[in-house]
């Protein structure tokens, strides 16, 4: 483990707080058409809330890039253990606007099917994006640990199949 300097400590913790203000000015238009998104601008910056989101609250990826980075700030990676806690946090949270794929990934680890098993059966084509909204936690984790960077997939398990 590498030792970091107080000045990269605050970088990283300010990489996760604009991730989540991110997620929280986007929240309200998501899915929406980029001409739509383009005649609120001004409006969003003030995170008005919208589209069944309050202002300011962020979204599932940035609900499950928290658990990520806490499960890597335990300095190890278990990917079975990570899409528990995930699944947890789906059955005991009030989640909005899971995606289906990933929300039928952690109903199977939910009920004991490892997360491999329960992403095979699933198309290659229905894999969405949310693995490229939890990338922070594992670049920060980077940072710290030496270790391979393509064994970085498991931070897309409710996503892409191994």
């Amino acid at each position: 483990m590498t030792n970091l300097t107080p000045q990269v400590i605050d970088r990283a913790r300010g990489v996760l707080v604009g991730m989540a203000v991110g997620d929280a000015l986007g929240a309200p238009v998501e899915f929406n058409p980029p001409e739509q998104i383009a005649g609120l601008h001004e409006e969003l910056f003030a995170f008005p809330g919208g589209g069944g989101w309050e202002p300011g609250e962020f979204t599932d990826d940035t609900q499950m890039s928290i658990l990520l980075a806490q499960h890597l700030a335990n300095g190890q990676f278990d990917d079975n253990k990570l899409a528990t806690s995930w699944a947890e946090w789906a059955i005991h949270t009030s989640t909005k606007d899971v995606e289906i794929q990933t929300s039928q990934v952690l109903s199977e680890v939910a009920r004991g099917q490892h997360w491999s098993v329960a992403v095979s059966g699933l198309p290659a084509a229905a894999a969405g994006n949310g693995s490229l909204m939890r990338v922070a936690p594992v670049a920060l984790f980077q940072l710290a640990h030496s270790f391979d960077i393509t064994e970085s997939g498991p931070g897309s398990i409710p996503d892409h199949a191994p």
